[in-house]
């Protein structure tokens, strides 16, 4: 069904081994389709129309600390997410000190949003562990709710409010994750937060959008993979009613989905 028809070079270098090292994002209106990819200290976002079929466009950023150094970060995850309040996509890039937020079609441009980690993580600490610093991992957005996981466990929360203009909300903590999380899956329809870690467990959480309990959480399921480091999961509908799970070295893809459980009567 599916046949391979061309490699699309990057621009320079070769593409980082980070977790969900991909992003995508389709605008059906317009007929574009934009990717991201992280390259070392780099993110690539190309774009290309699907009703012409044109070549790739690419755009290179390298986000750097807002200081006259211009230090260079270490880029751990990136998404391209559309929130209904803009007109195109974001780009939102998470480094080991910063979560930026760039216009995809200004991507060579300054962002529109930065936020340090160290002023929005409650357990950041500027050493982990003796090898581990603080990253950003895994990228989601639920209407205008743009949403990053941490190293700590936090997911911060971003609200888009308009073309250029970006505010905090209080973080999410997911409290059932021992070793850091890796992604964050939204399914509007139902407000399913779903998160995976490196300790092998997915968590499926119900966001409540509404007072008196706007941006908390409550546990709905949770499955341990005892054998695996999961990389990655998915929601595969909008509804939050089925689930795809990626675990590191292994050939297969978990999939899961809710099962309405049969009444029987007695008589």
């Amino acid at each position: 069904m599916f046949e391979k028809v061309k490699d699309v070079p990057l621009p320079q270098g070769t593409i980082s081994p980070w977790p969900s090292n991909l992003a995508v994002c389709w605008l059906d209106t317009r007929n574009i389709t934009y990717v991201a990819i992280i390259q070392c200290n780099n993110v690539h976002i190309g774009n290309w129309d699907n009703k012409s079929n044109t070549d790739v466009i690419w755009d290179t950023i390298a986000p750097s600390e807002p200081n006259p150094n211009d230090k260079t970060m270490e880029v751990t995850t990136v998404g391209l997410v559309h929130p209904n309040a803009r007109n195109f996509p974001i780009a939102v890039i998470g480094t080991t000190k910063f979560i930026y937020i760039y216009d995809v079609k200004k991507a060579n441009q300054k962002p529109l949003f930065s936020l340090p980690l160290s002023s929005t993580l409650k357990d950041f600490l500027p050493c982990v562990g003796k090898d581990v610093g603080p990253y950003c991992r895994g990228v989601s957005c639920n209407d205008n709710t743009i949403l990053v996981g941490s190293h700590s466990g936090e997911i911060v929360v971003i609200m888009c409010n308009g073309d250029s203009n970006f505010s905090t909300k209080k973080n999410l903590k997911v409290n059932a994750h021992s070793r850091p999380v890796n992604s964050v899956s939204v399914a509007p329809e139902s407000a399913y937060v779903l998160t995976s870690s490196e300790d092998g467990t997915f968590l499926v959480s119900k966001l409540h959008t509404r007072k008196p309990h706007a941006y908390q959480v409550e546990h709905r399921f949770s499955d341990f993979q005892s054998t695996t480091s999961i990389v990655g999961a998915q929601f595969t509908n909008g509804r939050g009613s089925a689930i795809a799970v990626a675990s590191y070295d292994n050939s297969s893809l978990i999939m899961f989905k809710i099962i309405k459980k049969s009444i029987t009567s007695t008589q």
